[in-house]
Protein backbone atom coordinates (compact mmCIF):
# COMPACT_ATOMS: atom_id res chain seq x y z
CA UNK A 1 0.00 0.00 0.00
CA UNK A 2 0.91 3.42 -1.27
CA UNK A 3 2.34 5.57 2.24
CA UNK A 4 1.26 9.34 1.84
CA UNK A 5 4.26 11.68 3.86
CA UNK A 6 3.61 14.06 6.24
CA UNK A 7 4.03 18.08 5.31
CA UNK A 8 7.12 18.08 7.41
CA UNK A 9 8.53 15.05 5.58
CA UNK A 10 7.70 16.51 1.96
CA UNK A 11 9.15 19.38 3.10
CA UNK A 12 12.36 17.64 3.78
CA UNK A 13 12.64 15.74 0.83
CA UNK A 14 11.89 18.19 -1.20
CA UNK A 15 14.70 20.77 0.44
CA UNK A 16 17.24 17.98 0.50
CA UNK A 17 17.23 18.50 -3.72
CA UNK A 18 19.60 20.91 -5.07
CA UNK A 19 18.55 24.53 -4.44
CA UNK A 20 15.84 26.52 -5.99
CA UNK A 21 15.36 30.01 -6.28
CA UNK A 22 11.90 30.41 -5.03
CA UNK A 23 9.42 27.94 -3.98
CA UNK A 24 5.56 28.39 -3.19
CA UNK A 25 3.29 25.93 -1.39
CA UNK A 26 -0.01 25.90 -1.71
CA UNK A 27 -2.08 23.90 0.17
CA UNK A 28 -5.29 22.99 -2.21
CA UNK A 29 -8.62 22.08 0.04
CA UNK A 30 -9.96 18.68 -0.37
CA UNK A 31 -13.52 18.01 -2.33
CA UNK A 32 -16.62 18.37 0.57
CA UNK A 33 -16.90 14.89 -0.27
CA UNK A 34 -13.67 13.87 0.27
CA UNK A 35 -13.76 15.36 3.66
CA UNK A 36 -14.29 12.36 6.39
CA UNK A 37 -16.45 13.10 9.38
CA UNK A 38 -13.14 12.51 12.09
CA UNK A 39 -10.60 14.81 11.79
CA UNK A 40 -7.47 15.38 14.13
CA UNK A 41 -7.74 19.01 15.35
CA UNK A 42 -9.49 21.08 18.72
CA UNK A 43 -12.14 22.97 16.79
CA UNK A 44 -11.84 25.13 20.08
CA UNK A 45 -8.56 25.56 19.51
CA UNK A 46 -7.73 29.25 17.93
CA UNK A 47 -4.14 29.93 19.02
CA UNK A 48 -2.50 27.86 16.23
CA UNK A 49 -4.08 29.64 13.35
CA UNK A 50 -1.01 30.52 11.44
CA UNK A 51 1.08 27.49 12.42
CA UNK A 52 1.67 24.75 9.65
CA UNK A 53 -0.59 21.68 9.81
CA UNK A 54 1.12 18.78 10.64
CA UNK A 55 -0.71 17.08 7.52
CA UNK A 56 -3.65 18.20 5.18
CA UNK A 57 -6.70 15.93 3.63
CA UNK A 58 -6.07 18.28 0.14
CA UNK A 59 -3.25 18.03 -1.59
CA UNK A 60 0.21 20.29 -1.74
CA UNK A 61 1.33 22.26 -5.25
CA UNK A 62 5.22 23.12 -5.23
CA UNK A 63 5.67 26.18 -7.50
CA UNK A 64 8.87 26.73 -8.55
CA UNK A 65 10.70 29.37 -10.26
CA UNK A 66 13.28 27.79 -12.22
CA UNK A 67 15.53 27.89 -15.05
CA UNK A 68 15.38 25.60 -18.30
CA UNK A 69 18.54 23.59 -18.34
CA UNK A 70 16.62 22.21 -14.58
CA UNK A 71 15.83 18.66 -14.92
CA UNK A 72 11.67 17.82 -15.85
CA UNK A 73 10.53 17.37 -12.53
CA UNK A 74 11.39 20.73 -11.56
CA UNK A 75 9.69 22.10 -14.85
CA UNK A 76 5.74 21.80 -13.49
CA UNK A 77 5.16 25.71 -13.21
CA UNK A 78 1.57 26.37 -14.51
CA UNK A 79 2.83 28.02 -17.56
CA UNK A 80 6.35 26.90 -19.66
CA UNK A 81 9.26 29.10 -19.98
CA UNK A 82 9.86 31.44 -22.68
CA UNK A 83 13.06 31.55 -23.92
CA UNK A 84 16.15 33.08 -23.16
CA UNK A 85 16.68 34.35 -26.46
CA UNK A 86 15.18 37.71 -26.18
CA UNK A 87 16.20 41.10 -27.34
CA UNK A 88 15.84 43.67 -24.71
CA UNK A 89 16.66 47.03 -25.04
CA UNK A 90 16.44 50.30 -23.77
CA UNK A 91 14.38 52.23 -26.07
CA UNK A 92 11.07 53.54 -26.86
CA UNK A 93 8.77 50.87 -27.95
CA UNK A 94 7.82 51.17 -31.94
CA UNK A 95 5.07 48.54 -32.41
CA UNK A 96 4.63 46.98 -36.44
CA UNK A 97 0.41 47.83 -35.61
CA UNK A 98 -1.84 49.87 -33.43
CA UNK A 99 -5.46 49.48 -32.37
CA UNK A 100 -7.94 51.20 -34.66
CA UNK A 101 -11.15 52.89 -33.32
CA UNK A 102 -13.26 51.64 -35.34
CA UNK A 103 -16.64 51.76 -32.83
CA UNK A 104 -18.30 54.69 -34.88
CA UNK A 105 -20.72 52.74 -36.91
CA UNK A 106 -21.52 50.57 -34.52
CA UNK A 107 -21.97 53.83 -32.04
CA UNK A 108 -24.27 55.20 -34.44
CA UNK A 109 -26.33 52.44 -35.58
CA UNK A 110 -27.17 51.70 -31.65
CA UNK A 111 -28.06 55.38 -31.12
CA UNK A 112 -30.38 55.71 -34.20
CA UNK A 113 -32.07 51.80 -32.56
CA UNK A 114 -32.49 52.87 -29.53
CA UNK A 115 -33.52 56.94 -29.62
CA UNK A 116 -36.35 58.09 -27.98
CA UNK A 117 -36.96 54.76 -26.17
CA UNK A 118 -38.10 54.57 -22.09
CA UNK A 119 -35.66 53.43 -19.79
CA UNK A 120 -38.16 50.21 -19.58
CA UNK A 121 -37.96 49.42 -22.98
CA UNK A 122 -34.42 49.44 -22.55
CA UNK A 123 -34.25 47.17 -19.69
CA UNK A 124 -36.69 44.99 -21.74
CA UNK A 125 -34.02 44.58 -24.57
CA UNK A 126 -31.57 42.88 -21.91
CA UNK A 127 -34.33 41.35 -19.71
CA UNK A 128 -36.37 40.46 -22.38
CA UNK A 129 -38.94 37.57 -22.87
CA UNK A 130 -36.28 35.00 -23.62
CA UNK A 131 -35.32 35.32 -20.22
CA UNK A 132 -39.09 35.19 -19.20
CA UNK A 133 -39.85 32.10 -20.94
CA UNK A 134 -36.85 30.08 -19.23
CA UNK A 135 -37.60 31.09 -15.65
CA UNK A 136 -41.37 30.67 -16.31
CA UNK A 137 -40.39 27.37 -18.11
CA UNK A 138 -38.26 26.19 -15.76
CA UNK A 139 -40.35 26.85 -12.83
CA UNK A 140 -43.26 24.94 -13.90
CA UNK A 141 -41.38 22.26 -14.78
CA UNK A 142 -39.52 22.60 -10.78
CA UNK A 143 -43.13 22.46 -9.02
CA UNK A 144 -44.47 19.69 -11.08
CA UNK A 145 -41.39 17.58 -10.21
CA UNK A 146 -41.83 18.89 -6.49
CA UNK A 147 -45.61 17.29 -6.82
CA UNK A 148 -47.28 21.04 -6.96
CA UNK A 149 -49.56 20.29 -10.26
CA UNK A 150 -51.74 23.35 -9.55
CA UNK A 151 -48.80 25.78 -9.78
CA UNK A 152 -48.82 27.62 -13.02
CA UNK A 153 -46.82 30.47 -13.19
CA UNK A 154 -47.08 32.97 -16.18
CA UNK A 155 -44.46 35.94 -17.52
CA UNK A 156 -46.95 38.75 -15.79
CA UNK A 157 -45.72 36.63 -12.22
CA UNK A 158 -42.08 36.81 -13.10
CA UNK A 159 -42.26 40.70 -13.96
CA UNK A 160 -44.13 41.59 -11.09
CA UNK A 161 -41.70 39.27 -8.42
CA UNK A 162 -38.40 41.05 -10.41
CA UNK A 163 -40.23 44.19 -10.04
CA UNK A 164 -40.60 43.85 -6.14
CA UNK A 165 -36.75 42.33 -5.88
CA UNK A 166 -35.72 45.86 -7.73
CA UNK A 167 -37.74 47.59 -5.23
CA UNK A 168 -35.79 46.57 -1.96
CA UNK A 169 -32.69 47.32 -3.97
CA UNK A 170 -33.58 51.47 -3.17
CA UNK A 171 -36.67 50.78 -0.03
CA UNK A 172 -35.26 48.42 2.33
CA UNK A 173 -36.60 47.27 5.44
CA UNK A 174 -35.45 44.21 8.32
CA UNK A 175 -37.30 41.89 7.36
CA UNK A 176 -39.79 40.46 4.17
CA UNK A 177 -43.04 39.95 5.90
CA UNK A 178 -42.48 44.02 6.21
CA UNK A 179 -43.13 45.06 2.83
CA UNK A 180 -47.09 43.43 2.88
CA UNK A 181 -47.64 45.27 6.32
CA UNK A 182 -50.57 47.33 6.60
CA UNK A 183 -48.67 49.07 9.85
CA UNK A 184 -48.58 53.28 8.88
CA UNK A 185 -45.41 53.41 9.32
CA UNK A 186 -44.29 50.85 6.95
CA UNK A 187 -47.44 50.35 4.74
CA UNK A 188 -45.91 50.25 1.34
CA UNK A 189 -49.53 50.04 -0.57
CA UNK A 190 -47.75 49.52 -4.27
CA UNK A 191 -46.28 46.23 -2.94
CA UNK A 192 -49.52 45.16 -1.57
CA UNK A 193 -51.29 45.69 -4.27
CA UNK A 194 -48.81 43.59 -6.84
CA UNK A 195 -49.50 40.85 -5.03
CA UNK A 196 -50.37 38.80 -1.93
CA UNK A 197 -46.78 37.91 1.04
CA UNK A 198 -48.35 33.96 0.10
CA UNK A 199 -47.82 34.67 -3.57
CA UNK A 200 -44.53 36.28 -3.64
CA UNK A 201 -43.78 33.01 -1.25
CA UNK A 202 -45.24 30.68 -3.59
CA UNK A 203 -42.96 31.84 -6.56
CA UNK A 204 -39.92 32.32 -4.57
CA UNK A 205 -39.79 28.72 -3.59
CA UNK A 206 -40.77 27.76 -7.28
CA UNK A 207 -38.60 29.92 -9.15
CA UNK A 208 -36.17 27.58 -11.05
CA UNK A 209 -33.86 28.26 -13.99
CA UNK A 210 -32.88 24.76 -15.20
CA UNK A 211 -34.38 21.23 -15.25
CA UNK A 212 -33.21 19.01 -12.57
CA UNK A 213 -33.22 15.81 -14.65
CA UNK A 214 -30.53 16.62 -16.57
CA UNK A 215 -27.63 17.55 -14.16
CA UNK A 216 -24.54 18.27 -15.95
CA UNK A 217 -22.01 16.60 -13.41
CA UNK A 218 -18.71 18.52 -14.70
CA UNK A 219 -20.33 22.06 -14.51
CA UNK A 220 -21.21 23.33 -10.91
CA UNK A 221 -23.31 25.67 -11.71
CA UNK A 222 -25.29 23.98 -14.21
CA UNK A 223 -28.72 25.26 -12.17
CA UNK A 224 -27.45 28.49 -13.87
CA UNK A 225 -26.09 28.14 -16.74
CA UNK A 226 -28.90 28.34 -19.22
CA UNK A 227 -29.34 31.98 -17.33
CA UNK A 228 -25.78 32.63 -17.73
CA UNK A 229 -25.76 32.12 -21.29
CA UNK A 230 -28.69 33.70 -21.90
CA UNK A 231 -27.53 36.69 -20.39
CA UNK A 232 -24.08 36.64 -21.92
CA UNK A 233 -26.12 37.21 -25.46
CA UNK A 234 -27.83 40.08 -24.37
CA UNK A 235 -25.43 41.59 -23.27
CA UNK A 236 -23.56 41.36 -26.25
CA UNK A 237 -26.62 42.19 -28.40
CA UNK A 238 -25.37 46.20 -29.27
CA UNK A 239 -22.01 44.95 -30.49
CA UNK A 240 -18.95 45.44 -28.45
CA UNK A 241 -19.51 49.29 -28.71
CA UNK A 242 -16.45 50.78 -26.58
CA UNK A 243 -12.65 51.05 -27.43
CA UNK A 244 -11.55 50.78 -23.69
CA UNK A 245 -12.17 47.62 -22.35
CA UNK A 246 -11.04 45.59 -18.79
CA UNK A 247 -11.09 42.67 -17.22
CA UNK A 248 -11.09 41.74 -13.54
CA UNK A 249 -13.03 39.87 -10.82
CA UNK A 250 -16.15 40.30 -9.47
CA UNK A 251 -17.05 38.91 -6.01
CA UNK A 252 -20.44 38.27 -5.27
CA UNK A 253 -21.77 37.48 -1.33
CA UNK A 254 -22.35 34.73 -0.37
CA UNK A 255 -22.22 32.78 3.32
CA UNK A 256 -23.95 29.38 2.82
CA UNK A 257 -22.50 26.03 1.82
CA UNK A 258 -21.16 25.81 -1.72
CA UNK A 259 -17.64 23.75 -3.01
CA UNK A 260 -17.05 26.73 -4.86
CA UNK A 261 -17.70 29.59 -2.27
CA UNK A 262 -14.44 31.82 -1.62
CA UNK A 263 -12.63 33.62 0.86
CA UNK A 264 -10.60 36.67 -0.75
CA UNK A 265 -9.12 38.50 2.27
CA UNK A 266 -8.67 42.58 1.95
CA UNK A 267 -12.02 42.56 -0.38
CA UNK A 268 -14.96 44.80 0.65
CA UNK A 269 -17.32 41.37 -0.05
CA UNK A 270 -14.69 38.45 1.45
CA UNK A 271 -17.18 35.44 1.13
CA UNK A 272 -18.96 34.24 -2.24
CA UNK A 273 -18.56 33.55 -5.86
CA UNK A 274 -15.49 34.47 -7.84
CA UNK A 275 -17.01 35.92 -11.21
CA UNK A 276 -14.62 37.22 -13.53
CA UNK A 277 -16.04 39.93 -15.96
CA UNK A 278 -15.22 41.28 -18.96
CA UNK A 279 -16.43 45.35 -18.83
CA UNK A 280 -16.06 48.90 -20.82
CA UNK A 281 -13.87 51.30 -19.19
CA UNK A 282 -17.11 52.94 -17.80
CA UNK A 283 -19.04 50.14 -16.03
CA UNK A 284 -20.74 48.29 -18.83
CA UNK A 285 -20.31 44.65 -18.40
CA UNK A 286 -19.98 42.78 -21.94
CA UNK A 287 -19.27 38.79 -20.57
CA UNK A 288 -18.90 37.19 -17.13
CA UNK A 289 -18.38 33.58 -16.35
CA UNK A 290 -18.25 32.39 -12.69
CA UNK A 291 -15.35 30.84 -11.01
CA UNK A 292 -15.69 26.85 -10.75
CA UNK A 293 -12.50 26.00 -9.28
CA UNK A 294 -9.47 24.26 -9.82
CA UNK A 295 -9.71 22.01 -13.18
CA UNK A 296 -8.66 18.94 -14.28
CA UNK A 297 -7.65 20.56 -17.58
CA UNK A 298 -3.67 22.01 -17.94
CA UNK A 299 -3.60 25.55 -17.81
CA UNK A 300 -1.22 26.80 -20.96
CA UNK A 301 -0.82 31.08 -19.80
CA UNK A 302 -2.21 29.98 -16.35
CA UNK A 303 -5.21 30.47 -14.65
CA UNK A 304 -5.61 34.23 -15.06
CA UNK A 305 -4.63 34.00 -18.83
CA UNK A 306 -6.90 31.22 -19.83
CA UNK A 307 -9.56 33.40 -18.02
CA UNK A 308 -8.38 36.04 -20.69
CA UNK A 309 -8.53 34.17 -23.02
CA UNK A 310 -11.89 32.61 -22.66
CA UNK A 311 -13.73 36.48 -21.81
CA UNK A 312 -12.04 37.72 -24.87
CA UNK A 313 -13.22 35.31 -27.51
CA UNK A 314 -16.24 37.95 -27.28
CA UNK A 315 -14.49 40.22 -29.27
CA UNK A 316 -15.41 39.39 -33.05
CA UNK A 317 -12.84 42.48 -33.89
CA UNK A 318 -9.93 42.10 -31.78
CA UNK A 319 -7.92 45.25 -33.27
CA UNK A 320 -10.49 47.41 -32.43
CA UNK A 321 -9.90 47.08 -28.89
CA UNK A 322 -7.63 47.77 -25.87
CA UNK A 323 -8.09 45.69 -23.09
CA UNK A 324 -6.64 46.23 -19.27
CA UNK A 325 -6.35 43.86 -16.84
CA UNK A 326 -3.99 43.33 -13.26
CA UNK A 327 -1.08 40.97 -11.90
CA UNK A 328 -3.11 38.21 -11.46
CA UNK A 329 -3.39 37.86 -15.47
CA UNK A 330 -0.61 39.40 -16.78
CA UNK A 331 2.28 37.36 -17.70
CA UNK A 332 4.87 38.21 -20.77
CA UNK A 333 3.97 34.64 -22.37
CA UNK A 334 0.27 35.62 -22.31
CA UNK A 335 1.21 38.97 -23.47
CA UNK A 336 2.97 37.83 -26.56
CA UNK A 337 0.02 35.24 -27.43
CA UNK A 338 -2.61 38.32 -27.31
CA UNK A 339 -0.52 39.93 -30.03
CA UNK A 340 -0.17 37.19 -31.90
CA UNK A 341 -3.73 36.79 -31.70
CA UNK A 342 -4.29 40.70 -32.32
CA UNK A 343 -5.33 41.82 -29.38
CA UNK A 344 -3.48 45.16 -27.54
CA UNK A 345 -3.24 44.45 -24.17
CA UNK A 346 -1.84 46.37 -21.22
CA UNK A 347 -1.33 45.73 -17.34
CA UNK A 348 0.46 45.56 -14.12
CA UNK A 349 2.81 42.49 -13.86
CA UNK A 350 4.99 40.54 -10.72
CA UNK A 351 8.52 41.04 -11.37
CA UNK A 352 8.39 36.84 -11.49
CA UNK A 353 6.69 37.05 -14.64
CA UNK A 354 8.78 39.31 -16.77
CA UNK A 355 11.36 36.65 -18.09
CA UNK A 356 14.37 38.08 -17.32
CA UNK A 357 13.84 41.51 -18.32
CA UNK A 358 17.08 43.27 -17.52
CA UNK A 359 14.65 46.44 -16.13
CA UNK A 360 16.32 47.98 -12.70
CA UNK A 361 15.16 45.89 -9.74
CA UNK A 362 12.32 46.93 -7.62
CA UNK A 363 14.97 47.43 -4.46
CA UNK A 364 16.88 49.33 -6.74
CA UNK A 365 14.10 51.86 -8.16
CA UNK A 366 12.28 51.73 -4.46
CA UNK A 367 15.45 53.95 -3.26
CA UNK A 368 15.08 56.56 -6.87
CA UNK A 369 13.13 60.07 -6.07
CA UNK A 370 9.70 59.61 -6.83
CA UNK A 371 8.67 59.74 -10.24
CA UNK A 372 11.80 58.16 -11.50
CA UNK A 373 10.70 55.12 -13.94
CA UNK A 374 12.94 52.42 -16.43
CA UNK A 375 11.94 50.98 -19.35
CA UNK A 376 12.78 48.09 -21.81
CA UNK A 377 11.29 46.98 -25.20
CA UNK A 378 11.45 43.70 -26.48
CA UNK A 379 11.69 43.81 -30.07
CA UNK A 380 10.75 40.34 -31.35
CA UNK A 381 7.35 40.15 -29.32
CA UNK A 382 6.78 44.05 -29.31
CA UNK A 383 6.50 44.00 -25.48
CA UNK A 384 7.49 47.22 -23.74
CA UNK A 385 7.69 46.89 -19.91
CA UNK A 386 7.96 50.16 -17.85
CA UNK A 387 8.75 50.27 -13.82
CA UNK A 388 8.03 53.43 -12.11
CA UNK A 389 8.30 54.34 -8.43
CA UNK A 390 5.28 56.15 -6.96
CA UNK A 391 4.60 55.69 -3.32
CA UNK A 392 5.32 52.06 -4.22
CA UNK A 393 6.88 50.45 -7.61
CA UNK A 394 4.86 49.56 -10.01
CA UNK A 395 5.15 47.27 -13.15
CA UNK A 396 3.33 47.90 -16.09
CA UNK A 397 3.48 45.59 -19.80
CA UNK A 398 2.14 46.61 -22.49
CA UNK A 399 1.48 45.42 -26.31
CA UNK A 400 0.24 49.06 -27.35
CA UNK A 401 1.57 51.93 -25.24
CA UNK A 402 4.38 53.91 -25.10
CA UNK A 403 6.24 56.09 -22.30
CA UNK A 404 5.68 59.08 -24.40
CA UNK A 405 4.01 61.82 -23.59
CA UNK A 406 4.44 62.39 -20.17
CA UNK A 407 1.89 63.69 -17.63
CA UNK A 408 2.48 65.22 -14.71
CA UNK A 409 0.67 63.55 -11.49
CA UNK A 410 -0.10 65.37 -7.91
CA UNK A 411 1.32 63.49 -4.68
CA UNK A 412 1.51 64.72 -1.23
CA UNK A 413 5.15 65.04 -0.07
CA UNK A 414 6.24 64.74 3.56
CA UNK A 415 9.54 66.54 3.08
CA UNK A 416 7.84 70.09 2.01
CA UNK A 417 3.96 68.94 3.95
CA UNK A 418 2.28 69.81 0.70
CA UNK A 419 1.68 68.42 -2.84
CA UNK A 420 4.19 68.53 -5.31
CA UNK A 421 3.89 67.61 -8.87
CA UNK A 422 5.66 63.83 -9.90
CA UNK A 423 6.06 62.45 -14.08
CA UNK A 424 3.88 59.53 -14.56
CA UNK A 425 4.54 57.24 -18.03
CA UNK A 426 1.73 57.36 -20.50
CA UNK A 427 1.46 53.40 -20.24
CA UNK A 428 0.76 53.88 -16.09
CA UNK A 429 -1.89 56.89 -16.88
CA UNK A 430 -3.52 54.57 -19.73
CA UNK A 431 -3.61 51.99 -17.60
CA UNK A 432 -4.97 53.80 -14.36
CA UNK A 433 -7.70 55.77 -16.20
CA UNK A 434 -9.43 52.60 -18.16
CA UNK A 435 -8.97 49.73 -16.03
CA UNK A 436 -12.00 50.37 -12.82
CA UNK A 437 -14.10 49.31 -15.41
CA UNK A 438 -15.60 46.83 -13.56
CA UNK A 439 -14.99 48.56 -9.72
CA UNK A 440 -17.12 51.15 -11.32
CA UNK A 441 -19.60 48.03 -12.03
CA UNK A 442 -19.40 46.46 -8.27
CA UNK A 443 -19.99 50.17 -6.77
CA UNK A 444 -23.04 51.29 -8.72
CA UNK A 445 -24.52 47.20 -7.94
CA UNK A 446 -23.81 47.66 -4.03
CA UNK A 447 -25.50 50.91 -3.91
CA UNK A 448 -28.84 49.74 -4.41
CA UNK A 449 -28.50 45.92 -4.21
CA UNK A 450 -31.34 43.50 -3.98
CA UNK A 451 -31.86 42.73 -0.63
CA UNK A 452 -34.50 39.77 -0.50
CA UNK A 453 -32.45 36.95 0.41
CA UNK A 454 -32.71 33.00 -0.74
CA UNK A 455 -32.23 29.35 0.87
CA UNK A 456 -31.02 28.24 -2.50
CA UNK A 457 -27.45 28.46 -3.38
CA UNK A 458 -27.53 30.18 -7.19
CA UNK A 459 -30.15 32.87 -5.21
CA UNK A 460 -26.93 35.29 -5.13
CA UNK A 461 -26.20 34.52 -8.14
CA UNK A 462 -29.52 35.26 -9.69
CA UNK A 463 -30.35 38.50 -7.88
CA UNK A 464 -26.94 40.14 -8.91
CA UNK A 465 -26.83 39.56 -12.21
CA UNK A 466 -30.36 41.01 -12.03
CA UNK A 467 -28.89 44.21 -11.27
CA UNK A 468 -26.03 43.72 -13.40
CA UNK A 469 -28.85 43.84 -16.25
CA UNK A 470 -30.24 47.41 -14.73
CA UNK A 471 -26.89 49.05 -14.12
CA UNK A 472 -26.22 48.18 -18.05
CA UNK A 473 -29.66 49.27 -19.07
CA UNK A 474 -28.94 52.45 -17.32
CA UNK A 475 -25.42 52.75 -19.14
CA UNK A 476 -26.82 52.43 -22.41
CA UNK A 477 -29.56 54.92 -21.30
CA UNK A 478 -27.21 57.52 -20.80
CA UNK A 479 -24.79 56.68 -23.84
CA UNK A 480 -28.03 57.06 -26.01
CA UNK A 481 -29.28 60.66 -24.27
CA UNK A 482 -26.15 62.15 -23.23
CA UNK A 483 -28.04 65.44 -22.53
CA UNK A 484 -30.39 63.61 -20.02
CA UNK A 485 -29.42 63.17 -16.63
CA UNK A 486 -31.13 60.75 -15.38
CA UNK A 487 -29.44 59.09 -12.00
CA UNK A 488 -29.11 55.12 -11.80
CA UNK A 489 -32.08 55.76 -8.40
CA UNK A 490 -34.26 57.37 -10.97
CA UNK A 491 -33.99 55.15 -13.71
CA UNK A 492 -34.08 52.03 -11.40
CA UNK A 493 -37.53 53.79 -9.86
CA UNK A 494 -38.57 54.42 -13.45
CA UNK A 495 -38.16 50.44 -14.41
CA UNK A 496 -39.70 48.74 -11.08
CA UNK A 497 -42.44 51.15 -11.30
CA UNK A 498 -43.50 49.52 -14.83
CA UNK A 499 -42.71 46.02 -13.95
CA UNK A 500 -44.98 46.38 -10.82
CA UNK A 501 -47.64 47.57 -12.99
CA UNK A 502 -47.53 44.42 -15.53
CA UNK A 503 -51.23 43.54 -16.06
CA UNK A 504 -52.12 40.67 -14.79
CA UNK A 505 -53.65 37.96 -16.95
CA UNK A 506 -55.49 34.59 -16.01
CA UNK A 507 -53.96 31.75 -17.86
CA UNK A 508 -55.12 28.38 -16.86
CA UNK A 509 -52.76 24.96 -16.74
CA UNK A 510 -53.88 23.10 -19.32
CA UNK A 511 -52.77 19.28 -17.11
CA UNK A 512 -54.95 20.68 -14.45
CA UNK A 513 -57.64 23.43 -16.17
CA UNK A 514 -57.31 25.46 -12.61
CA UNK A 515 -56.38 29.06 -13.09
CA UNK A 516 -52.94 30.28 -11.98
CA UNK A 517 -53.17 30.87 -8.35
CA UNK A 518 -50.47 34.03 -8.42
CA UNK A 519 -53.42 35.94 -10.63
CA UNK A 520 -53.85 39.32 -8.10
CA UNK A 521 -57.68 40.11 -9.92
CA UNK A 522 -60.01 39.33 -12.59
CA UNK A 523 -58.96 39.54 -16.24
CA UNK A 524 -62.52 41.29 -16.19
CA UNK A 525 -63.61 42.12 -12.62
CA UNK A 526 -66.95 43.58 -13.99
CA UNK A 527 -67.70 39.49 -15.04
CA UNK A 528 -67.70 37.35 -12.06
CA UNK A 529 -68.30 33.91 -13.35
CA UNK A 530 -66.14 31.34 -12.49
CA UNK A 531 -65.36 32.53 -9.18
CA UNK A 532 -65.85 31.04 -6.18
CA UNK A 533 -65.39 31.45 -2.37
CA UNK A 534 -63.90 28.71 -0.09
CA UNK A 535 -62.71 28.89 3.69
CA UNK A 536 -58.59 29.25 3.62
CA UNK A 537 -56.57 26.05 3.80
CA UNK A 538 -54.62 26.30 6.72
CA UNK A 539 -57.09 28.04 8.91
CA UNK A 540 -55.24 31.59 8.97
CA UNK A 541 -57.44 34.21 8.78
CA UNK A 542 -56.37 37.43 6.21
CA UNK A 543 -57.29 40.62 5.25
CA UNK A 544 -60.24 41.07 3.19
CA UNK A 545 -58.62 42.85 0.06
CA UNK A 546 -62.25 44.94 0.15
CA UNK A 547 -63.02 46.09 3.31
CA UNK A 548 -59.34 45.25 5.02
CA UNK A 549 -60.76 43.36 8.14
CA UNK A 550 -59.60 39.50 8.81
CA UNK A 551 -61.57 36.88 7.06
CA UNK A 552 -61.61 32.84 6.84
CA UNK A 553 -62.71 33.16 3.08
CA UNK A 554 -60.61 33.67 -0.16
CA UNK A 555 -61.67 33.70 -3.71
CA UNK A 556 -59.92 30.85 -5.14
CA UNK A 557 -59.51 32.66 -8.75
CA UNK A 558 -57.96 35.78 -7.66
CA UNK A 559 -56.10 33.94 -4.42
CA UNK A 560 -56.97 37.00 -2.24
CA UNK A 561 -59.43 37.16 0.89
CA UNK A 562 -62.70 38.39 0.53
CA UNK A 563 -65.44 38.15 3.02
CA UNK A 564 -68.92 36.90 1.57
CA UNK A 565 -70.41 40.14 1.65
CA UNK A 566 -67.87 41.72 0.09
CA UNK A 567 -67.08 38.85 -3.11
CA UNK A 568 -69.83 40.40 -5.12
CA UNK A 569 -68.64 44.18 -4.41
CA UNK A 570 -65.55 43.53 -5.20
CA UNK A 571 -66.11 41.75 -8.01
CA UNK A 572 -68.02 44.90 -9.72
CA UNK A 573 -65.85 47.73 -8.65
Amino acid sequence: MKRFLTIEQALAQLFEEEPIEERDMVIIPPNPSAVSDEEDFDENDLTNVGVLPSDTAGELEIHNSVDDDLPEPYSTRSYSRISHNLKWRKTDAIYSSSPFNGEKEDVIKLENDLHGKSPSDIFCLIFDEDLYSLIVEQSNIYAKQMNRPNICITIQDIQRFIGILLFTGYHSLPQERMYWSNDSDISIPIIRDTMTQLQFRNLKYNIHLADNTKIDIHDRFYKVRPYINILNNKFQQFGIFKHHLSIDEQMIPYRGRHSCKMFIKGKPIRFGYKSWILASSDGYVFSFDIYQGKSENKYEYGLGGNVIIKLLKALQKPNYHKIYFDNFFTSFKLLSYLKQMGYFATGTVRDNRLEHCPVESIKVVAKKERGYYDYRFEKLNEIFVVRWNDNSVVTVASTCHTISLLSNVSRYSKKISSKIKIPQPNMVTAYNKHMGGVDLCDNLISTYRIKIRGKKWWWPIFTNFIDVALVNSWKIWKFVNRDDKKSLLAFRREVTNYLLRTPVKIEKNSSTGHASQFALQCENPIDSSGHYLSKIIDGKRRRCRYCHTHSRYMCQTCQIALHIKCFKDFHNI
